[in-house]
């Protein structure tokens, strides 16, 4: 039996991480002896890790990056690309900050 901070320690997280990972809220069993006091269990703990462990590869990114388009603001398909997600064109700055009412 170990305590939090010694489980925080093996998994490499804070204690505070280590409290929300501990169940019933969290996936890690746990042994609760009052609100604040819990033990785990070392198979427990190696368990978990297990289970946050990938072991599949993301694909790679394939194409040429040279082929990215560089838009100039006042190319149409960059003002489309705001208006499609319902954002209009930036408005103009004054040149006269307004006043602070108070």
């Amino acid at each position: 039996m170990m305590t939090a901070l010694e489980a925080a320690d093996i998994l490499g997280v804070a204690l505070r991480t280590m409290y929300d990972l501990a169940a019933p809220i969290g996936p890690i069993p746990c042994y609760r002896m009052g609100r604040r006091c819990i033990r785990f269990d070392e198979k427990d703990l190696r368990e978990y890790l297990q289970s946050c462990r990938h072991t599949t590869i993301a694909p790679a990114i394939t194409g040429d990056i040279r082929t990215t388009r560089v838009l100039k603001v006042s190319d149409p398909a960059y003002l489309n690309s705001f208006q499609k997600r319902g954002l209009g064109n930036r408005q103009k700055l004054s040149a006269k900050p307004k006043a602070n009412p108070r």
